[in-house]
């Protein structure tokens, strides 16, 4: 396949095809319409597509904030089931009201939670500064 721009007598957005494979077919096509097909056929998006994408977001942004958070009935983040307490702070007063500083069994007893959960909050509640380990297991309240 050959093709050519013939600048006397062809505008710049038309390009010259001599097509020799089908029996010598000239054929005039659009630079466009040539672009359009390969944005189309790779699935290459336009501006005009990035736009719409964006006006879409804008939209479903708006819609979101305008929705005020609900929290779904029953479960409520970081929340102590029944007593409206978050767990570090269920942890960290019953921690506080022991003298001599509470096993990691008397910890869970008491509150209730996982032994995964309660691991976590005696890391962050240490690392905070508000507990410190008094030996193997004991941990005390500072302050």
């Amino acid at each position: 396949m050959t093709f050519s721009r013939q600048s006397f007598s062809v505008p710049a957005n038309l390009l010259y095809f001599n097509v020799t494979e089908t029996g010598g077919v000239n054929v005039w096509l659009e630079k466009n319409a040539m672009v359009k097909f390969f944005l189309h056929t790779y699935e290459i998006p336009t501006t005009r597509d990035v736009d719409k994408l964006m006006a879409r977001l804008d939209r479903l942004e708006s819609l979101i904030s305008a929705v005020p958070a609900a929290v779904p009935a029953g479960r409520s983040r970081g929340l102590r089931r029944g007593k409206g307490v978050p767990a570090a702070e269920a942890v960290l007063e019953t921690i506080k009201r022991s003298k001599q500083g509470l096993k990691f069994a008397d910890i869970q007893t008491k509150t209730g939670f996982a032994d995964k959960k309660i691991r976590n909050i005696i890391f962050r509640l240490n690392k905070l500064g508000k507990i410190k380990r008094h030996s193997r297991g004991v941990y005390i309240a500072i302050g």
